[in-house]
């Protein structure tokens, strides 16, 4: 790995001087990449990552929107292509910085998930700003705070790493209309590829769609009301126990609180007992010939909130990550 990356860097001789010239970094390199392939992989990669050991690490080094803010002074550019180019090397530095806190123990296994999470969600937000000025013309059909986006899993449970994706849903918070419909899906799709597209230094996220109302062939953006009414009527068993792990993480306020009353609302129905068990194992079972991970404790874990919400409202928000948990799918993220 060491060799690797001085063949990496060895066109830019300023790199290899100040590590001749500063051993205490030299040293600092070899027990980073010793510890993890995470690394050396990033600094072959972006040899720019290398300065960051040079620099030391403070509190404002993970402020996502600070960071984002000095990136674009550096920068400062209008260009689309070179936008999202420098935005994927934003991510780059915001989880080289954070990972490197975790592995030198200076945040632990959950602030590291959290700043992960915030890094995303700083991410999306300029994203789906970027995309709206990129479809918008003339006709000024939408504003940025018509869209809700909802979160499930890792993303709504602050449980980020390395190799999360996003599990996220497009809510319209408008109607929509024969005027604005081409307009809309040309936003959700450029959202889309902004966010998935491969570029010169990576892909920012990518999206699993399974959790859109109806699924993968389910529209790729719903209004309210449709969410409201697929939740309340329509929804399988397994989609609400889905529902427990999900936040709303592109909302304003009023829109964040009609979420949080209808996931309450959706979550505490009453419910047969046997009906719960039985479907979330019949679903276990399937997720297991697709994906052949085990999923039976974590539904049981879920069913087990959903038999008991009608009689005590506040256990849908007891789901808490395990620390041990957590602090495996980062490690395991770094040595992949």
């Amino acid at each position: 790995r060491y060799q690797q990356v001085i063949d990496a860097i060895s066109k830019r001789l300023s790199y290899l001087s100040m590590l001749i010239e500063s051993p205490i970094v030299l040293q600092k390199l070899i027990q980073h990449i010793s510890h993890s392939a995470y690394f050396s992989k990033a600094i072959i990669k972006t040899p720019s990552l290398l300065e960051i050991l040079f620099e030391g690490l403070d509190d404002k080094d993970f402020d996502c929107e600070y960071q984002w803010q000095m990136m674009m002074k550096k920068y400062n550019t209008n260009d689309e292509e070179q936008y999202l180019e420098i935005l994927c090397q934003f991510k780059q530095r915001m989880q080289f910085k954070a990972i490197m806190a975790y592995i030198d123990e200076i945040n632990d296994a959950k602030t590291t998930s959290k700043i992960l999470t915030e890094l995303a969600q700083t991410i999306l937000s300029l994203v789906i700003k970027q995309a709206l000025q990129q479809v918008q013309n003339q006709e000024i059909f939408f504003d940025i705070e018509d869209l809700i986006v909802v979160a499930y899993g890792s993303l709504a449970m602050q449980n980020m790493h390395l190799n999360s994706d996003f599990d996220i849903v497009f809510i319209l918070d408008k109607s929509i209309t024969n005027d604005n419909h081409r307009t809309l899906m040309r936003w959700i799709k450029r959202i889309i590829h902004l966010l998935s597209i491969q570029t010169y230094s990576g892909t920012l996220y990518t999206l699993d769609t399974q959790l859109r109302p109806n699924g993968k062939s389910g529209a790729a953006v719903v209004t309210r009301s449709n969410f409201e009414n697929y939740q309340r009527n329509e929804a399988w068993t397994w989609e609400h126990a889905a529902l427990i792990k999900s936040r709303a993480i592109y909302a304003n306020s009023q829109q964040g609180k009609w979420f949080n009353q209808l996931r309450q609302q959706i979550l505490c129905q009453k419910r047969d007992p046997q009906m719960v068990d039985s479907e979330l194992s019949e679903m276990a079972g399937k997720l297991k010939l697709l994906s052949h991970k085990e999923h039976q404790k974590e539904f049981a874990k879920l069913g087990r909130i959903l038999k008991q919400a009608h009689d005590n409202t506040a256990i849908i928000n007891t789901i808490v990550i395990d620390d041990i948990s957590n602090e495996k799918k980062i490690n395991q993220s770094i040595e992949a």
